[in-house]
């Protein structure tokens, strides 16, 4: 957990990426045990939680365009609607 949060300080978000990177324990069955499980582990977590703060600034960099969308009204062309 201290490894995954020592840039952010955001123990939920390591404990989910930590979570996220357990849940890839579901592949060693097919290609097999790492030589090194514990560098494996934390390297899925700290992959999972760099996607996961790369969603979020795609959240947070497109809300403005969002909320101007849906600020602007609509026009309606009147010609198109009749036809």
């Amino acid at each position: 957990m201290a490894y995954l949060s020592v840039g952010t300080r955001d123990l939920a978000s390591a404990e989910d990426a930590l979570i996220d990177g357990v849940k890839a324990l579901m592949a060693w069955p097919g290609v097999g045990v790492p030589q090194n499980p514990e560098a494996w582990l934390l390297t899925a977590a700290r992959h999972a939680r760099v996607a996961a703060i790369r969603y979020q600034e795609v959240i947070a960099a497109s809300e403005p365009t969002l909320l101007l969308l849906k600020e602007t009204p609509r026009r309606c062309d009147v010609d198109r609607v009749s036809r």
